[in-house]
């Protein structure tokens, strides 16, 4: 038998094999290449969570940003700027999606709050005692164990009756991809008919005896428009110019990001004001857990029915994203309003505001995630380098309403 002989190598062949060997820098180009975009794709998620640390741990620049409105003023200048990429066909578009506009209000002011109440009615709360509040021991009565203090229900019913939120909610749709238009005429919709429909909900699904008078909810109105409404009709009476809709369209990714920076800076001073004015210390982790965990599920379960209605009423894609999110976001601002007015025969009326707050915070972090990815999902998900632009901003071709 014969010996195989081993070809000698040339130079040539040698530094073929070399360049295939990966050199270190190549490896770490890479890897913070994975790192940027994974940072990239999940910026308003990793940035929403590092402010409900930055706003928890150090509460009290936050407590002084809020006392200068420095939440209003971020708000203000992300729906101007929201307003200046808000196409006409996008008006258009909001307009003619009757059967979303029609579900999207009935699902917010009837759908869900009648499923939370009702839900929430099933669960053992006991009446408030201090062990409920300063220790880990939940209250025994029968043979059930309760979860928590009567006021956590009368809370989260609260939550769940009020309209959609005031600001958040349109701007992670915009975010996630949906119409900007949309969402600001159901906000506009649902909060002006929430002035009168809360309280007789909550008369009529809850142990409450006396509503609350519509008249204090004028302020809420106001603060609505001149944050929300107002810079956005600003903004698109700037975009009428040809130069300002050029010029704004020509920075698109920059806007993306000025926007999603000023929706997190605008939480901060909120978390830490909440820290500070609510005392989140008095009440113990085993109950903000439960809390965490009630909201988290009732929100992805209202999540998954506007989904599937969405796409039973054949609604396009960025239009069901937008009736997605709105149908479960809540406006804080609004259950506070409702808490304050309340007399004290409820209960503690700053323990349902903690309830309130952190069933908030918990819908906004959830949401976050979940908006990253949304926003990378499309119509045609074949055509992704042709829409991945515009659907960040829900200015798809939306044929179907």
């Amino acid at each position: 038998m014969s010996k195989e002989r081993k070809t000698p190598r040339n130079s040539h062949d040698e530094d073929k094999i070399k360049s295939n060997i990966p050199r270190p820098s190549h490896c770490l180009w890479r890897s913070l290449h994975t790192l940027w975009e994974l940072f990239d794709t999940y910026y308003l998620a990793i940035g929403m969570i590092l402010m409900m640390a930055v706003g928890t741990q150090w509460p009290a620049s936050g407590n002084f940003l809020s006392k200068i409105y420095f939440s209003q003023i971020c708000l203000g200048v992300c729906f101007l700027l929201c307003g200046l990429r808000t196409t006409t066909g996008e008006l258009l578009t909001a307009v003619k999606s009757y059967k979303a506009v029609v579900w999207g209000i009935l699902t917010i002011l009837l759908v869900v709050p009648i499923t939370g109440t009702q839900i929430t009615k099933t669960i053992q709360f006991a009446t408030m005692r201090e062990d409920n509040v300063t220790t880990s021991q939940s209250t025994v009565v029968g043979n059930v164990t309760a979860i928590g203090p009567t006021e956590f229900a009368f809370a989260l019913q609260v939550f769940f009756t009020v309209p959609a939120s005031m600001s958040g909610g349109a701007i992670l749709s915009l975010l996630a991809g949906g119409n900007f238009s949309l969402a600001i005429l159901l906000m506009a919709i649902t909060n002006f008919a929430g002035v009168f429909s809360v309280a007789p909900m909550l008369i009529w699904m809850t142990d409450l005896s006396s509503g609350v008078n519509v008249n204090r909810f004028g302020n809420i109105m106001i603060v609505f428009a001149l944050v929300t409404v107002l810079p956005t009709i600003i903004g698109k009476l700037l975009r009428s110019f040809n130069a300002v809709a050029e010029k704004i369209d020509s920075y698109n990714r920059g806007i993306y990001y000025t926007v999603i920076t000023l929706f997190l800076l605008s939480t901060w001073p909120e978390v830490s004001r909440a820290q500070v004015g609510e005392k989140f210390n008095n009440i113990v982790s085993m109950n903000i857990l439960i809390i965490v965990g009630y909201s988290s599920i009732m929100h992805i379960m209202f999540l998954l029915l506007n989904w599937i209605a969405g796409g039973f009423l054949g609604l396009a894609l960025p239009v069901k994203k937008t009736v997605v999110i709105l149908g479960s976001h809540k406006a804080l601002s609004f259950a506070l309003k409702v808490l304050r007015f309340l007399s004290t025969d409820v209960g503690s009326r700053r323990l349902m505001s903690i309830v309130c707050i952190i069933s908030y915070l918990t819908l906004i972090v959830l949401d976050s995630i979940i908006v990253c990815k949304w926003a990378t999902i499309t119509e045609d998900e074949k055509d992704k380098d042709k829409s991945a632009a515009s659907a960040k901003y829900g200015t798809l071709p939306q044929d179907s309403d």
